[in-house]
């Protein structure tokens, strides 16, 4: 079982950490290449740890690497959630192989076995057989077809199922991995929290007039890392609108505050001393990305942050009004509908009058 507090887990996560720094910003071959021989390495030690950085990564998508040697006629540029995945899949295969080999008959797979896997994997296969023919039949830009079909269906679905295959591993041969404590489950939530909280940061960093986004890579977007709207500074972060930023963190800080909630509520029977330090970490990454949304300036995520924090408030609530919530609640959400239903139409009136004058 693999704890949260073994020191061999926490080398290995920094290990893979700095190589992927070294391969991100080296800038030349003699510096990226160990750095990737690193991360490479660990990964296919420790795959399911690997891993972790696909989320910790994604949010750098405008902020690729931009790898020398490659083409003759311009740099190649690689987002590195793109680079990470590849080598964990590798890794995971690589030891299921292993495993395979070491178990020799004793563990078959069968008829059965492939059948089983095909019912439980037919819609993905069905969204890859799509996308494949959606990029087969596409003649204007084959090469944007071919992107697309990879970043949109391909590695989610390959993220997808290394995920489901370390989120229930056992103890025969076939499995990937050791049990976790936390479960893995807690761990990507921790992953993808930290993203968040890490976005958010740099954000709140623009906000308070320090833009340190330039010195983790050229930003390939048109628009400026602060906009501003009159007398606002609207802050994008790692992403090229502010209306992206609040999009992304609007469903990471809900995630984090029900995971703080849950950990600081439960009777929690394990070492308190780990969940208590993993109940503080999400509820700091909740309150960064909340802060993250607030500096972004974005109407709609802070709408949204409104009507999540609404339904994280139900279970106290329910707990102190019992009967009368569920009413309660009804009739201050008709309210509100009616409110923004009459506000947006006398807006809409407003726009049609404007409109029409400026016709005439």
């Amino acid at each position: 079982m693999r704890s949260i507090t073994s020191r061999n887990t926490w080398i290995t996560l920094a290990g893979m950490a700095l190589g992927l720094a070294l391969f991100a910003r080296g800038g030349t071959l003699p510096l990226m290449a160990p750095g990737l021989l690193l991360f490479g390495a660990l990964a296919l030690l420790h795959p399911e740890l690997g891993l972790l950085f696909v989320p910790l990564t994604a949010p750098l998508y405008l902020i690729p690497v931009s790898i020398p040697g490659i083409r003759a006629s311009g740099e190649f540029l690689l987002p590195l959630s793109e680079v990470v995945l590849p080598i964990v899949l590798a890794g995971t295969a690589a030891g299921w192989l292993w495993r395979l080999a070491g178990a020799g008959e004793r563990a078959p797979l069968g008829r059965r076995g492939i059948g089983a896997a095909v019912v439980a994997y037919a819609p993905h296969l069905l969204l890859l057989l799509a996308g494949l023919f959606g990029a087969a039949v596409a003649t204007a830009d084959r090469g944007a077809a071919l992107r697309e079909l990879r970043r949109v269906i391909v590695e989610p679905l390959i993220f997808y199922a290394l995920l489901k295959l370390y989120l229930a591993p056992g103890a025969s041969a076939e499995e990937p991995a050791a049990p976790f404590d936390p479960p893995y489950a807690i761990w990507m939530a921790g992953a993808l929290s930290l993203s968040g909280a890490l976005v958010a940061l740099l954000g709140l960093f623009q906000a308070a007039g320090l833009d340190v986004v330039p010195y983790l890579g050229t930003k390939r977007s048109f628009s400026e890392n602060v906009v501003v709207a009159g007398a606002t500074w609207r802050v994008t972060s790692v992403y090229g609108h502010p209306n992206n930023l609040g999009l992304y963190l609007g469903r990471i800080w809900p995630l984090a505050a029900a995971l703080w909630a849950s950990m600081r509520s439960a009777d929690l029977s394990r070492d308190l001393r780990i969940w208590r330090g993993a109940a503080w970490f999400f509820g700091l990454c909740a309150l960064l990305c909340l802060g993250g949304i607030l500096v972004s300036f974005s109407r709609g995520a802070w709408l949204g942050a409104a009507g999540a924090l609404a339904v994280l408030a139900l279970v106290p609530l329910r707990r102190r009004f019992g009967s009368w919530l569920v009413p309660g609640l009804a009739a201050l959400c008709a309210t509100l509908a009616i409110a923004a239903g009459l506000g947006l139409t006398r807006s809409q009136v407003s726009s049609t009058k404007l409109c029409g004058c400026a016709a005439y």
